[in-house]
């Protein structure tokens, strides 16, 4: 289970992603927004191989994973 409570996340000095809440469970996710809007830096948050710059976020045992580009 993937939980986050008031998300956000920053990259290159500004606010990409901001007040996400939502909880997942053994889903497929498809992020989808314009170049440069934050999705990859959200995803690495939420896989755990970035701390988001504020907000909860709880990910249980079960792999989540980012595809790049």
């Amino acid at each position: 289970m993937l939980q986050c409570q008031d998300l956000t996340v920053r990259g290159g000095g500004r606010v990409l992603v901001e007040g996400l809440t939502l909880s997942m469970s053994r889903e497929r996710v498809a992020v989808v927004g314009p170049n440069g809007s934050g999705k990859t830096s959200l995803l690495s948050a939420l896989a755990g191989r970035c701390a988001p710059h504020s907000g909860e976020l709880v990910v249980s045992q079960e792999k989540v994973g980012v595809v790049e580009q």
